[in-house]
């Protein structure tokens, strides 16, 4: 369960990443931030290219900006929009082959503009994803 201080830093970080979207196509800007079992927090936002498929989800950004600071162990995600907005499936799977490094499972929680909260395991939004069993001993030299 994750600390109700933590939730609310999250929170803070998420809205205010949202701000920094790079929304060319589609106007729809999504803020996320990610704690990592170091206690640290980064944000992401979403960013969209002129060429459909090369932008990235809010979530993926924060937690590709949190291995790029060297951490690479989610503990919860919040992902901040107007509306309560689940992470898609790509940002799910990504997500798990993060956990496959030490087994902990990733709350994720949903706010919107409104204050709505909801919260999930990433277990229960992706039960059967793909979990690399040939690359299982790389994951693992990135436990610390």
């Amino acid at each position: 369960m994750i600390a109700h201080s933590d939730l609310l830093r999250l929170e803070l970080e998420a809205r205010s990443f949202r701000d920094r979207a790079f929304v060319i196509r589609s106007n729809h800007s999504i803020g996320a931030a990610v704690l990592m079992s170091d206690g640290r927090i980064f944000g992401g936002c979403n960013i969209e290219s002129v060429i459909s498929g090369l932008g990235v989800c809010a979530e993926r950004a924060a937690l590709q900006m949190a291995v790029a600071h060297g951490s690479c162990q989610p503990r919860a995600l919040v992902i901040y929009d107007d509306v309560l907005l689940w992470p898609c499936g790509v940002c799910l799977q990504y997500f798990l082959q993060f956990v496959q490094i030490d087994g902990t499972d990733v709350e994720i929680i949903t706010v919107a503009a409104s204050g709505e909260r909801a919260q999930k395991k990433l277990s229960e939004l992706l039960p059967n994803g793909y979990q690399s069993e040939h690359l299982a001993k790389a994951l693992l030299a990135y436990k610390k």
